[in-house]
């Protein structure tokens, strides 16, 4: 009913009677401050103030912040590629491997083979010889055949027991060479690998950091804007409502000082937050730096160790085809 028009009011005072609902409506209470002298309209307006707006401007930056773990970051590109590279190059060398073996070995095959065919050879000439034939002409040249066939069957076995020999040697020189090559690329794509995680680690924390620095620019923007629209909403109103200028300038000189202190208290407020904040996420990134350092030195401890316990065997293996063996003593008849 106070709001309804009448005859001897003017439309000039009916805007001044409506003004503090629009007030209410555009200007958020709490960043009001009402001058002493105030009118009875303001104080109704300020017994009506709701919860700050500002305070919601905080929510973003009071966000938990979580760095990211050694496994996430294990699912990097880069990391990824190195470790597919080197599955790749493994792959590779273990068919070279594998190709160079059968090489040699059916190279042994052809070589028994052209020793059995000696051998059968050197027993039908033998057999020959030692005919009855021959036997009966003469007892003492029997014995002749017996001493070659001896000596022949002694230099079969010395030729046995040299060709595997060396066959062999060049096998576990093969194996050798491959357990070394393959030591020197795991090796190689280790510090690759470690080196493309760290700095992807870097990237992601350095990011983390910018993200949060960012959050703080903006709601601190975000507030000082808001301050300002309440600051001229406000002088606005003082205009409509006052007439008297040296009134209007000492309400908007306090209303100006109001707004800088709040402001300065809200930029107080949110940097403590990103302060704390940034405490915390740079706790959680020295945590992931010290997981990376211990996984890449116990990659590389059993990296070493694997590889040592693979050139201790092909050296035992060596050494026990190159020891001379004990012939085995001919059965009595």
């Amino acid at each position: 009913p106070e709001l309804t028009p009448t005859t001897s009011v003017s439309p000039g005072v009916h805007r001044l009677s409506i003004a503090p609902t629009t007030l209410l409506a555009v200007t958020d209470p709490e960043e009001l401050s009402a001058p002493p002298d105030t009118t009875p309209a303001t104080d109704s307006l300020a017994a009506n103030r709701s919860p700050p707006r500002v305070q919601q401007s905080s929510l973003s930056l009071s966000d938990e912040l979580i760095a990211e773990s050694l496994e996430k970051l294990m699912e990097n590109k880069a990391f990824k590629e190195r470790r597919s590279e080197l599955d790749k190059k493994l792959e590779t060398l273990k068919k070279k491997h594998e190709k160079e073996r059968s090489r040699v070995q059916s190279q042994k095959s052809s070589s028994d083979t052209e020793k059995s065919k000696s051998k059968f050879y050197m027993g039908n000439k033998l057999v020959k010889r030692l005919s009855s034939k021959n036997i009966s002409e003469t007892v003492v040249p029997a014995t002749l055949p017996a001493e070659v066939s001896e000596g022949s069957e002694c230099e079969g076995d010395n030729t046995t027991m040299r060709l595997p020999r060396s066959q062999s040697e060049r096998l576990l020189a093969i194996n050798r060479e491959h357990v070394t090559q393959e030591r020197e690329l795991r090796e190689k794509y280790h510090d690759l690998m470690f080196a493309a995680l760290e700095k992807a680690m870097k990237t992601s924390q350095g990011n983390q950091l910018k993200t949060l620095r960012v959050l703080l620019e903006k709601e601190t923007g975000e507030v000082m804007r808001r301050l300002e629209t309440v600051r001229r909403t406000e002088v606005k109103e003082l205009a409509k409502v006052h007439k008297d200028k040296d009134e209007v300038m000492r309400m908007k000189r306090e209303v100006a000082s109001t707004i800088v202190e709040k402001g300065v208290n809200e930029r107080i407020r949110l940097t403590e937050i990103y302060e704390k904040k940034k405490d915390e996420l740079l706790k959680q990134h020295q945590d992931v730096q010290n997981q990376l350092e211990d996984e890449r030195t116990k990659a590389k401890t059993l990296l070493l160790r694997e590889y040592e316990g693979k050139l201790l065997s092909t050296r035992v293996e060596e050494e026990t085809e190159t020891s001379p063996t004990t012939p085995a003593p001919a059965p009595h008849q």
